[in-house]
């Protein structure tokens, strides 16, 4: 049974599953496509999967008015990386990157962290989870398309930076563990809470940015998040077993803080000049 549209979370797509884009089955078209490609690289940034606009929004008030910003809520189709055209539109942008520029990603991330991990199924031995739910095989293409992309953009000498929740399992999807198993990627644990956010947020950065050790941050105070922690999560019990649900707000969370983006600003900046 194909999965239908059906926007309103993080992991979604405009297509029926039957005509999700399959990156990694057009590898040698896009492969030509990259080669063909003769428009001018003029980007700066690419806020991937940023419908908050927040990474963009500090680089342009920074100086770099060159910046775009690819998410499915804002353009659907045009920004979807699972239609063909949404794929194609997101790999220009990917070429039209300058030698140095950054792309930050935040991929969707519901479908691999802990709160779902009754329906995704996902562990050491089974990375790929429980494919029998639409849900998590669209997870998976998200990130296996996204792959390709980053797999070009090594190529044409971008910095990378892609984020997750320090649980997520999505390092661990076979697609993305062959890229970022390459050389010059690198692993940052940090905390959003030092970030100013509202909550403690351990995270995972990955990436090939030289400087993005200097994202690390010491582990804040818990206490000064456990009263806000209620805005986010409702602590329920199935039977004898304890659960932890997200509540609306915790989609919001996702968005990067003002201190968070000013600093990989200048982070990237440091990299840029060879500080």
């Amino acid at each position: 049974m194909s999965m239908k549209p059906q926007l309103g979370n993080d992991t979604d797509s405009t297509q029926h599953e039957d005509d999700w884009f399959n990156a990694n089955a057009a590898k040698k078209d896009i492969q030509h496509f990259v080669k063909s490609f003769r428009g001018k690289r003029t980007l700066d940034l690419l806020d991937l999967f940023g419908a908050s606009g927040s990474v963009s929004a500090i680089f342009k008030n920074k100086g770099q008015k060159n910046c775009a910003v690819y998410d499915l809520k804002i353009n659907g189709a045009t920004d979807d990386i699972c239609a063909e055209e949404g794929f194609y539109n997101l790999l220009t942008l990917a070429c039209r990157m300058k030698s140095g520029g950054l792309v930050m990603g935040g991929p969707p991330c519901s479908l691999f962290v802990f709160m779902s991990s009754s329906i995704h199924r996902r562990s050491l031995d089974n990375p790929w989870g429980n494919t029998k739910y639409a849900s998590v095989r669209l997870a998976n293409r998200i990130v296996s398309n996204m792959a390709v992309v980053l797999d070009v953009l090594m190529q044409r000498d971008v910095h990378i930076v892609i984020e997750q929740p320090s649980g997520s399992a999505m390092f661990r999807l076979p697609p993305l563990a062959a890229v970022v198993a390459k050389p010059g990627w690198a692993r940052v644990f940090t905390y959003m809470g030092a970030f100013e956010h509202d909550m403690l947020k351990p995270t995972i950065l990955m990436g090939t940015l030289p400087t993005l050790h200097r994202m690390k941050r010491r582990r804040p105070d818990p206490q000064k998040f456990r009263k806000i922690k209620s805005t986010f999560y409702v602590n329920g019990k199935v039977g004898k077993k304890k659960t932890l649900t997200g509540r609306k707000a915790l989609q919001g969370s996702a968005a990067y803080t003002k201190c968070f983006c000013r600093d990989l600003h200048k982070t990237w900046v440091e990299a840029v000049e060879g500080r």
